[in-house]
This record gives C-alpha cells, structure tokens and sequence, in this order.
C-alpha cells in the first residue's frame, strides 16, 4: 500500500512532531503502519546507525518493536505505544522535554 508520509489533513497550526507522532498513532489504532525508519549521519560509534520500529503484539497488546542496527550489532527493544512513541520523539528531538 502507498501512501503519502503526510496526511494533508493535518492542521497547520500543530508542530511538526507532534503531526508526526499523533499521525503515528493513528496509524497504530487503524492498523495500517508498516514501519517507521530513522536514520542519520552519526560520528559516534555507540550510536545506532538506525532505527526501524515497527508494530507488533506482545502478550496479546499493541506494542512497537524497535532494531538499532550498530556497526557491529543489532539490539533489539520492544516497548508499549506510548513508551514507544516517547522513545520516538527523544531519537528525533532529545533536547525536548517527554509529555
């Protein structure tokens, strides 16, 4: 399924990454999100390469897989949606306070 990373019918008003993320979780209640992959140029070595997240369940309740893909590793973390989705806003802005 192809669809646009960006639902036109978001409001203009809202930050950014809160459209993200409230998009986010919409489309965890709809069932529809496939994966969600953040990557970035790193100069750390300690710091994951990237992050695919991607919707799974957990003891028969909604949860996000996330694999941080290292240098030399993989490590794998599996979170509730909410802790999901704050872990989310942290990786793509960690200077924000978690709401």
């Amino acid at each position: 399924m192809t669809q646009s990373p960006i639902d036109p019918s978001t409001p203009r008003s809202q930050p950014p990454l809160d459209a993200f993320v409230a998009q986010a979780r919409a489309a965890l209640a709809a069932g529809t999100l496939e994966a969600i992959v953040l990557s970035a140029n790193r100069d750390a070595s300690d710091e994951p390469r990237s992050v695919r997240v991607r919707a799974i369940g957990l003891r028969g309740e909604p949860a996000l897989s996330f694999v941080e893909s290292h240098a030399t590793r993989d490590v794998t973390r599996n979170l509730g949606v909410d802790e999901g989705l704050r872990a989310i806003v942290a990786m793509l802005d960690p200077g924000r306070r978690p709401s």
